[in-house]
């Protein structure tokens, strides 16, 4: 391997070989697209589309809602529903509510859900109100490595079909997903702008 200087550099060695198929043909289009879209290197994105098997380990219901509301929102919901729909929504006085329902529909219908956060305290607080929900997955910057890449797995073999987290989320490999909902839509959070890959989860879901 050449250097930019014209000399030689050590090839770094395999840590693991990724068993399986690591990403779906829609996964890697989507990679491609975010690193043209974003102008930079495919390889900012792979870590966020599989997760921490390809880093290198370091060492050492509160709301009520009129039931009219509701499921005039739950069919508008599906009703534009095209391959993937893309909500993004900012009444939450009946958001505990919408939330169960949405993911309650999704489960018996054998569909995955994406919500995707700003922070991770959202993430928490979102969790609590479906965690009941016993394929609910909740995957942010504080999972764990090994939990990750459990909880990946399930996403992709649809054992979980819920799914919340921050905006790495979006790449997450999820072969039934029908619905993103894009929490706080107005929140910069969505963006990661201050490290690389610079990404707008919001713009992700969009092209998912």
């Amino acid at each position: 391997n050449i250097s930019n200087d014209g000399g030689e550099r050590k090839l770094k060695e395999i840590l693991d070989l990724i068993p399986g198929d690591p990403m779906s043909q829609e996964l890697i289009d989507l990679v491609d697209w975010a690193a043209g879209f974003y102008a930079c290197s495919p390889s900012l994105f792979m870590p966020l589309a599989c997760g921490t098997r390809l880093k290198k380990p370091k060492d050492g219901s509160k709301f009520k809602v009129k039931s009219s509301k509701l499921e005039r929102e739950q069919q508008k919901l599906f009703q534009t529903s095209a391959g993937i729909s893309v909500i993004r929504w900012t009444d939450y006085e009946w958001r505990d509510s919408f939330l169960q329902k949405t993911a309650q529909d999704h489960v018996d219908s054998q569909k995955q859900l994406m919500i995707l956060c700003p922070t991770m305290n959202r993430c928490r607080e979102l969790y609590d109100v479906v965690q009941h929900i016993d394929t609910t997955v909740l995957l942010t910057s504080e999972t764990g490595k090994r939990a990750e890449v459990a909880t990946r797995e399930r996403l992709r073999d649809c054992s979980a079909l819920i799914a919340i987290g921050t905006r790495s989320l979006a790449f997450a490999e999820m072969p039934a997903l029908a619905t993103i909902l894009v929490d706080k839509s107005h929140r910069d959070e969505h963006a990661q702008y201050d490290m690389n890959p610079r990404y707008d989860a919001r713009t992700i879901a969009y092209k998912r």
